[in-house]
């Protein structure tokens, strides 16, 4: 492989910098993915009578059988939340709810700061900025 990659005018440098890159793209797909399925997981837990509180998807009206539109509208709300754009127009309904934005909000930063700081060393790869 490295040979291949040499005779294309690639040196090592280059081609750790691109790895990098896709394992940065695949790394945001799958923290994306994994806290969207978790936030799906808190709007399927079943409302009842006795609760005062409906989860988001009934609060949102969203059909509890259409999973692909949950699993979208996930992704949506995790996407808002973890780069800090927070349109306000979606929240938590329930303390569960609550619970798990405050969460996923300081992990927001810590993502936000880990992605800029990658892709600074992807851009200046000497220190030099």
């Amino acid at each position: 492989m490295n040979k291949f990659l040499l005779s294309r005018g690639y040196n090592v440098m280059k081609v750790r910098d691109y790895v990098d890159l896709v394992l940065l793209f695949l790394f945001v797909f799958f923290a994306t993915h994994i806290l969207a399925c978790i936030w799906c997981y808190f709007g399927r837990i079943p409302y009842t009578a006795e609760d005062k509180d409906m989860n988001w998807v009934q609060y949102g009206g969203f059909d509890s059988n259409d999973f692909t539109s949950i699993y979208i509208f996930s992704i949506y709300f995790i996407l808002q939340t973890l780069t800090t754009v927070g349109y306000g127009d979606h929240t938590g309904s329930t303390k569960y709810e609550y619970i798990f934005c405050m969460i996923l909000e300081v992990f927001a930063y810590i993502f936000i700061y880990n992605i800029v700081h990658r892709f600074k060393f992807l851009l200046f790869p000497d220190g030099q900025h």
